[in-house]
């Protein structure tokens, strides 16, 4: 009995020490393995710790360089505010030179045109004050006298007369409506200005500048328009349209001076140029309605101002039919602009019209005027040499002395006595 206890209890030794020793083993294998483990988790736990610094490294790195970034930053900013701040002051710069320049530009330019102002003063001064443009009543009075040629001994060898086609008319023979008309059409302030409408004169030049070189209107006046047909003096051009300009304005200026408005109107209207070779209103009239000045009605006489910007022009006895129906309905409407601007400035110039008597001339425009061929009989006469060659040399003299047209200094030689 007791063997069999010994032998279990041995059985129980055996198999507890097997199985200790296999626990053991098992346990060291485990710790082993674990120690493995360990090592492995050590080394990973230090990667992840290295990581975890590098990463800890990197972020405070990072964090580092934000900061050192965040400092940065507004270097950046202070440099492109200075980078800014120097464009624009060298675009105040800019700015400021080119303001200089162009005030350096201006002030040379109201230098250069006040000199030039200057000299047009002194230059206007000087051609009013020469009595190489004054101009004398004789010189443009007519006195409507048949000239006479006479030889040495005093004895009349010939009798002048002019083979133009004018005839003169005065003031009274005309109808008061005509000189007013023109007075309306051509020069509205003709009594209250001197010669020269300063109003008138800038208008025109204004609208020739802006323009672009044409006005609806010219800046002469009545006075400055028989200076223009009396005198020769004809340039139109650059400086020397300029200088006839104030020749012009001079010798008008000293008109009337020496005339009165009436004279200055008849002088005019009896050396206006009416087409063709036809001189003056009272020849007009003969030629385009066969009758004298004296009996022209309201509309015939506004046809004569309304030709005298082009009196070429209009062809009232032209044989083209075409032609004449076009030239015939501008006609119209130029005669209405006429008769309406004198309805305008009638009561101005001292002249009732009436409505009956406007709408009968309006009337007669939209009817068609009666024109009617005139023929016109000349004093043309037929000199001997001798005569013809002194007179032509009479003309040439006067036109060198007085500056006169040939027209202006013919009439003077045939008709002023």
């Amino acid at each position: 009995m007791l063997n069999k206890i010994k032998t279990r209890i041995e059985l129980f030794k055996v198999l507890f020490l097997f199985f200790w020793y296999k626990y053991n083993i098992m346990y060291v294998s485990i710790l082993c393995q674990g120690g493995k483990n360990m090592g492995i988790n050590n080394k990973n736990t230090k990667r992840r710790n290295q990581n975890h610094r590098s990463k800890h490294t990197n972020i405070s790195n990072s964090r580092d360089m934000e900061k050192t970034q965040r400092i940065e930053i507004p270097e950046d900013r202070i440099n492109g505010k200075k980078n800014l701040k120097n464009k624009k002051n060298k675009k105040l710069n800019k700015k400021g030179k080119k303001r200089r320049l162009w005030l350096k530009i201006l002030l040379g330019l109201f230098i250069f045109f006040a000199i030039v102002a200057a000299i047009g003063v002194a230059v206007v001064i000087g051609i009013l004050s020469s009595s190489k443009y004054q101009v004398s009543r004789e010189s443009l009075i007519i006195k409507n006298f048949n000239s006479k040629v006479l030889d040495s001994e005093g004895n009349v060898i010939a009798t002048l007369r002019g083979d133009e086609n004018r005839k003169w008319v005065s003031m009274e023979e005309m109808p008061e409506y005509l000189p007013k008309l023109f007075i309306a059409l051509e020069d509205e302030r003709f009594y209250s200005h001197n010669g020269v409408d300063l109003k008138r004169t800038l208008g025109a030049t204004l609208g020739f500048v802006f323009g672009k070189g044409s006005s609806s209107y010219g800046g002469s006046t009545i006075t400055q328009q028989l200076i223009k047909n009396t005198f020769s003096d004809k340039d139109d051009s650059g400086m020397a349209g300029v200088q006839r300009k104030i020749r012009e304005i001079a010798r008008a200026y000293n008109v009337e001076k020496v005339l009165s408005k009436n004279e200055i109107l008849e002088l005019y209207l009896n050396k206006i140029l009416m087409g063709g070779t036809y001189y003056g209103v009272g020849t007009a009239s003969e030629y385009y309605f066969s009758k004298p000045v004296n009996e022209l009605s309201l509309a015939e006489c506004a046809y004569f101002v309304a030709i005298n910007p082009a009196p070429n022009y209009y062809k009232p006895f032209s044989d083209d039919e075409a032609e004449k129906e076009k030239l015939n309905d501008q006609l119209k409407s130029r005669l209405k602009v006429v008769l309406n601007k004198f309805k305008q400035e009638a009561a101005n110039l001292g002249y009732e019209l009436t409505e009956e008597d406007y709408n009968k001339a309006i009337e007669e425009v939209e009817n068609g005027l009666a024109f009617k061929e005139g023929k016109i009989v000349t004093g043309a006469t037929n000199y001997s040499y001798h005569t013809a060659a002194a007179r032509e040399q009479a003309i040439k003299q006067l036109m060198k002395e007085q500056d006169l047209t040939k027209d202006a200094a013919t009439w003077a030689i045939d008709n002023n006595g």
